[in-house]
Parts: C-alpha cells; sequence; structure tokens
C-alpha cells in the first residue's frame, strides 16, 4: 500500500556507467533533448557512451548540467556534454566519435572551479585524460567537425533543426496506459496536467493506484485518475478538460477512508477544490446510466495553458523550477529592470523570491491563478534593500508596494519563505557534531564487526564557525544551526524512474543517489538483471542504488542482511555461468540483521502488512492457518499474536520447506512447539487444513488465479482470510474475504 503516496515529480539521475566502446552505432535519430539543440549537429544514436538506450534517458542525466550550461562558466562545456550523451551521428561514420581531450580541458577549467564552489566535483567518468588527443589516431569532436588524424572534416552536412510549426490543435494518440481502458474514450494527449511528456511516465505513476482502482473503494476513482494522467483529447478542441469537483469528491469519500487507515492522505494536488464545479465549467462527470465519464459542455476552441521549466538565470534554485510564462512582458521587463543593481549584493534573502514569485510565477498544472508573494516576503525584501537602493538611487516600483500582496496565513494563498518546506541552505553537521558522535559509538560499531564508513569521515566536514553546519547544543539536547540561514534551495524526494527499480515496494528516492564510483559496481551485476535468478535481487540492488526517501528520516534504510544473502544465494550459479563475481563492497556481513538494532529492507515487509490486516481476528485464543508456510516466519509471528490458549497451522507443500521452517522455530522459539501453540505439516495447501477448522485467521502466502472454495468453507463466520490474487509477483493483489 505504500506505493499509493503522492510523489512529486522532477528529475532523477539515472544510474549508469562509463563504458567507452567503439562498436558500430545504432540507427541515426533527429536529437530531442532540449538542452542539446542548436550545438551545430541535428542527429544521434544510442545508445551513447554512458549505455543510455534512448534519447530521455540521457536527458534525464545531462539535465543535472543545465545550470552551469545557463550561466556561461564555459563556451565549449554544452558541446562537450552533448558530444558524449547525444553523439554526432553521420551515415558514413560507423563509430561512436567520443568529443577530443582539448574541448574536455576547455569545458573543466572555465566550470570546474564553481562546482567546487557549490560543493561538486568535476565527474571522474569525465575526467579528459580519457579522451583522444586532438591530431591523434583516434577520430575525435573538436568544434562542430570530426577531427581525424588532425584534419578537420564535414562528411555529413550539418542540417539547421526546423522550427516546430504551431499547429492550431494538439495531436491526439491513442491511449496504452493499462489502467485507462475502457473508461468511456480512447485518445488523450501529452503532455497531462502533472507534466508527464509520454504515457509511459504517466503509466508509472498512476500505477501506484491500481491496488486502490482492484478492491474498487471508489467506482469512480478509475475515471477521476485517468482523467487527469490521461486527459481525454477531442481534435477539435485544445482546452485542457479537468475532471469535476463532484467526481474528485465521490473518488475520494470512497478511499481516501481506506487511504487513512493504512497511515496516507488523499495527495494534496488532487484536492477537490482545484478542480471545477459542475456548470462552471467544461469537465468531466461520472455518468451513472453507462458507468463511463461525460463531459458535461459542447466543446469549443480554446488554447491550453502550459508549464514551462524557469531559464530566468537569477531565478534558479528558489523551492521550484516551472512557471506558467515563457517570457517576462514587456512592461514587467521594465520594473524587473529597475532593481538589477540589487541582483549581486545579497541586501535581502528574500529579494530573489520576491521577484522571480512575481516574474516567473510556479506553475502548478491544476491551479489556476499563480501564487504571489506574501506581504511579509516583500516587507522583508524591502526593508533589507532599502539603504542599497538609496545608494544607488533606485525607488521601489509602486507596482510592488507591499500593501498589494495577501497577509500570509490569510484567506488567499501566497508563497512565504518561512512557508516553504526546507526553504534554505542544506546544512551540514560540524566536525565536533559527527566527532562526538563517532566517539561514542565507534567501539561499539567495532565489537559488531562495522567499522565507520568513510563517506562519514569527520574531516569531510566543516569546522564549527569556518561555515554554516549544525552543531550540539548541550542545553537543549538538540542542534543547534552556528549560523544565519541564507537561502537556497535543497534536496528532496524524487520519483523513481530506474526502470530496472520499478515495482519494488516504494516509488520515492533521494537525489543524488548513486556516486559515479558506485555504479560500476552497479555494472557489474547488470547481467543478472533479465534473469530473475532471485526473486531478492531487485530489492536488494535498488534499496542500495535508490534507496528510500521519508522525508522525516535522514539516513536511508540498507537493505538487511537476510536480503543480500537470498539474492546472492539463488544467483550465485548464474553469475559463475557469467563470469561475475559478487562486488566486495556488497559482502553480506556489512548488512544489518533484520529485527536487529538498526532498521533495514526486508522483503518479509509484505508479511507485517498481512499480520496488520488480520491484527482484529488474530486475539487471544484464536485459531489461525498460515497456507504457504515458507520459512516459518509469519506463522510463529501469528502465534505469539493468538497467545498462549490459541493455535496456529502451518501447511507447505513443499516438504524441505516445512523441515526448514520447523527447524527454524526449534532453534529460535521452541516453546511454541513444545506447548503445541504451532503445527506445521506438508500437504496440499488449496484444500486448506481440516484437523484444525474453523478458523479465526487465514493467510494465504501463494499467489492464484481464483480462491480455493475450500479455504472459505474452514473460514469461521465473522473471521478473515488474506489471499494474493495474480499469476505473477508484479500483478499481485492482496484479496481480504470477511
Amino acid at each position: 500500500m505504500a506505493e499509493i503516496q503522492c510523489v512529486v515529480f522532477t528529475t532523477l539521475l539515472l544510474l549508469s556507467a562509463l563504458t567507452c566502446v567503439s562498436g558500430k552505432i545504432g540507427k541515426c535519430e533527429k536529437i530531442k533533448i532540449p538542452l542539446c539543440q542548436g550545438i551545430g549537429y541535428n542527429f544521434t544514436s544510442m545508445p551513447n557512451m554512458f549505455n543510455h538506450d534512448t534519447q530521455e534517458e540521457a536527458a534525464l542525466e545531462v539535465h543535472q548540467f543545465w545550470p552551469f550550461v545557463e550561466i556561461k562558466c564555459s563556451a565549449d562545456l554544452k558541446l562537450f556534454l552533448c558530444s558524449m550523451f547525444a553523439p554526432n551521428c553521420q551515415p558514413n561514420v560507423k563509430k561512436r566519435v567520443p568529443p577530443c581531450r582539448s574541448i574536455c580541458e576547455r569545458a573543466r577549467d572555465g566550470c570546474a572551479r564553481l562546482m567546487r564552489q557549490y560543493g561538486f566535483s568535476w565527474p571522474k567518468r569525465m575526467r579528459c585524460k580519457t579522451f583522444p588527443e586532438h591530431g591523434g589516431d583516434e577520430p575525435c569532436m573538436e568544434g562542430n567537425g570530426i577531427v581525424a588524424n588532425g584534419t578537420s572534416t564535414t562528411p555529413h552536412p550539418l542540417v539547421p533543426v526546423p522550427l516546430k510549426k504551431t499547429t492550431p490543435f494538439k495531436k491526439c494518440e491513442k491511449i496504452k496506459v493499462p489502467l485507462c481502458q475502457g473508461i468511456g474514450y480512447n485518445f488523450t494527449y501529452m503532455p497531462n496536467m502533472f507534466n508527464h511528456d509520454t504515457q509511459e511516465e504517466a503509466a508509472l505513476e498512476v500505477h501506484q493506484f491500481w491496488p486502490l482502482v482492484e478492491i474498487k473503494c471508489s467506482a469512480d476513482l478509475k475515471l477521476f485518475l485517468c482523467s487527469i494522467y490521461t486527459p481525454i483529447c477531442q481534435p477539435n478542441y485544445r482546452k485542457e478538460i479537468p475532471p469535476c469537483r463532484s467526481l474528485c469528491q465521490k473518488a475520494r469519500e470512497g478511499c481516501a477512508p481506506l487511504m487513512r487507515q493504512y497511515g496516507f492522505s488523499w495527495p494534496k494536488r488532487m484536492r477537490c477544490e482545484n478542480f471545477p464545479k459542475l456548470g462552471q465549467k467544461i469537465c468531466i462527470e461520472p455518468n451513472r446510466n453507462s458507468a463511463k465519464g461525460s463531459v458535461t459542455t459542447p466543446l469549443p476552441s480554446v488554447t491550453v495553458k502550459k508549464c514551462r521549466r524557469i531559464k530566468i538565470p537569477f531565478c534558479q534554485g528558489i523551492g521550484y523550477n516551472r512557471t506558467s510564462l515563457p517570457k517576462i512582458k514587456e512592461e514587467d521587463a521594465v520594473y524587473f529592470q529597475q532593481l538589477r543593481p540589487l541582483f549581486g549584493c545579497k541586501c535581502s534573502p528574500n529579494l530573489k523570491l520576491f521577484l522571480c514569485s512575481m516574474y516567473a510565477p510556479e506553475c502548478r498544472p491544476n491551479v489556476t491563478d499563480p501564487l504571489p508573494p506574501c506581504r511579509s516576503t516583500c516587507k522583508q525584501a524591502k526593508r533589507g534593500c532599502a539603504p542599497f537602493m538609496r545608494l544607488h538611487h533606485v525607488r521601489w516600483p509602486k507596482r510592488m508596494r507591499c500593501k498589494n500582496f495577501p497577509k500570509a496565513g490569510g484567506k488567499k494563498s501566497c508563497i512565504d519563505p518561512n512557508g516553504i518546506p526546507n526553504y534554505g541552505k542544506e546544512i551540514p553537521p560540524c566536525r565536533s557534531l559527527c566527532q562526538q558522535a563517532r566517539e561514542g559509538c565507534a567501539p561499539l560499531m567495532r565489537q559488531y564487526g562495522f567499522s565507520w564508513p568513510k563517506r562519514m569521515r569527520c574531516e569531510n566536514f566543516p569546522k564549527f564557525g569556518q561555515k554554516i553546519c549544525i552543531g550540539p547544543n548541550r542545553n537543549s539536547a538538540k542542534g543547534s544551526v552556528t549560523t544565519p540561514l541564507p537561502s537556497v534551495a535543497v534536496k528532496k524526494c524524487k520519483r523513481i524512474k530506474i526502470p530496472f527499480c520499478q515495482g519494488i515496494g516504494y516509488n520515492r528516492t533521494s537525489l543524488p543517489n548513486i556516486k559515479e564510483e558506485e555504479a560500476v559496481y552497479f555494472q557489474q551485476l547488470r547481467p543478472l538483471f533479465g534473469g530473475k535468478c532471485s526473486p531478492n535481487l531487485k530489492l536488494f540492488l535498488c534499496s542500495m542504488y535508490a534507496p528510500e526517501c521519508r522525508p522525516n528520516v535522514t539516513d536511508p534504510l540498507p537493505p538487511c542482511r537476510s536480503t543480500c544473502k537470498q539474492a546472492k544465494r539463488g544467483c550465485a550459479p548464474f553469475m559463475r555461468l557469467h563470469h561475475v563475481r559478487w562486488p566486495k563492497r556488497m559482502r553480506c556481513k556489512n548488512f544489518p540483521k533484520a529485527g536487529g538494532k538498526k532498521s533495514c529492507i526486508d522483503p518479509n515487509g509484505i508479511h507485517v502488512y498481512a499480520l496488520q490486516q488480520l491484527e482484529g481476528h488474530l486475539k487471544e485464543g484464536a485459531c489461525a492457518l498460515d497456507v504457504g508456510s515458507g520459512s516459518g516466519y509469519l506463522t510463529a509471528a501469528m502465534a505469539y499474536m493468538v497467545g498462549e490458549s490459541g493455535k496456529v497451522h502451518g501447511i507447505d507443500h513443499i516438504d524441505k520447506l516445512v523441515k526448514d521452517s520447523l527447524a527454524n522455530i526449534k532453534r529460535g522459539k521452541p516453546e511454541l512447539l513444545e506447548k503445541g501453540r504451532v503445527k506445521i505439516v506438508s500437504g496440499d495447501g488449496r484444500k486448506g487444513y481440516e484437523p484444525g477448522q474453523p478458523y479465526d485467521a487465514i493467510h494465504v502466502g501463494a499467489a492464484a488465479a481464483e480462491l480455493p472454495s475450500a479455504l472459505l468453507e474452514q473460514l469461521k463466520p465473522g473471521g478473515r482470510l488474506i489471499f494474493p490474487v495474480g499469476a505473477e509477483a508484479r500483478n499481485k493483489v492482496l484479496e481480504q474475504h470477511d
């Protein structure tokens, strides 16, 4: 159920490793990556030197360098990046051509210093010495042409990219999202109101809600979701048609209580107040006669607003990155220009947010009116900059009078720096805080075979007073910040877009979630990705390289030692076949034990969910059945819940598992077997276990297409049965029968 959380969109660094291969290149295709437009060539081929299979993958990674390209720290940076991520493709050049060493050096010399200033280093896999020298034997990209043996050639003429013609209507495409089939219309368009550019992106996110749609908590949920993620497209109508407020309310009323039951809330960006009332505006409402949606009014031709990435250099890092205004209007530019002398003086930490929230307001696809800055934001910006303005004979523009803006906390929403979560500079711990933590815990860690992590070496953190940092506050036993906080953006939880890491039980990670050197280790295990040698391999790798991001928890959860062992044990034969070694840094002894002092990710987490569903029926004295008892872990857990007067029967059709589970319980909790509180037998679980019936609770661990009737017959009236439906693990849905 954790997959039903609302996710926040933004970009994610994809996992990749530097494998420069001079093999044959793929088919030439037009460059679609926004950053790589106008670079002197228009065609590329995939995979590139970083093994991105599509331009979409390459775009996600190369766009992390967008700010450095925008501020023009080097005139060569853009071409250097694009020659790697979107290499030049020419029909008569049959091998991939890397950039020349000289263009790398010019890009690095111009930008590395600035990168260091903001805490970044020049990526190891872009080290200039790995590229061929200009004038050497190997051809390379220098400027707009290919250089071979010192001679510049352009065998394929550079064709200017044609400008896209503005068509009066958006392009309709057939709906491909599996969840959105049979909803009353068949065509959609992209981007949708959440700015998904393709249906594949939309499908990845909307499928979090699949369990809710399957259990039918609301008959309107499916249509509501699809009207947002795959909006209806009609060729003669260009305006966005949102769901009606009533459709949202019916979906929410049916499903929100169930979501709250498991600790989730209705997503904020799906608040029903954001959608128009029936009759107020064209919108989609449920059609009770056909059980499919209908549009409430005829469709005129009106243009649709789009969110665009903010490209104004001054407005980078303000807590949001998309605006509805593609450019500043002429009259606005005059006012903006008046305040230009203030841009570099940093007279107020709120000036940047104040100006940008006016001239590049945040674009939220499902909200029509842009948020203005709050009155307090205006006052703080004006108060801080007033002395500097007098010095430069600059007046505060009349249209920016603070009384014109709404008060924070009033009836109208507005942007307040104190209201943006984590709006402020990323603040590391002070070295002294690290040292005190290490001194207290390192001896205990060594006692259990662990060492203080290298990447947490105290020398990596600033000294107290040297830089803004968090130091220990002995009076309050809480951390205190050593200096005032300027305004800089911090990292947030991002949606996982790594194809291999879809469907792992969580969908948000933190950025960056993999370093260059770690990508090498990940790359070593690539041959295992498609083999399904172990059901735990996917969870193990992804919990390491795309760790779950929980906003209120700072440290990512590592995989449990048992998860590692199960993944390694299942894949060992396959690895030997492919001459692949298990990386040293993934030694299972490095990971914490499940159930120990440190939290970790365990595939048995589904057991916890099952126990939560059965909790009300696993009371003192109850009788329960665990079908597909496996290791005996869940059977034993159920025995503790029913108490000493209760009894739990386990059944599994694999004799070895039955023996192993009995051995596990005997080794860990022998009293459960000795007192007869647990009994595990070998047999066909589809027939249940008649000697122990009737049961207050039945848990079925193995999925099947349909529920065996024998199990329902053995369920006590008022009892509960949990059963996973679906032939494949990725299609499982837990079905509940009361």
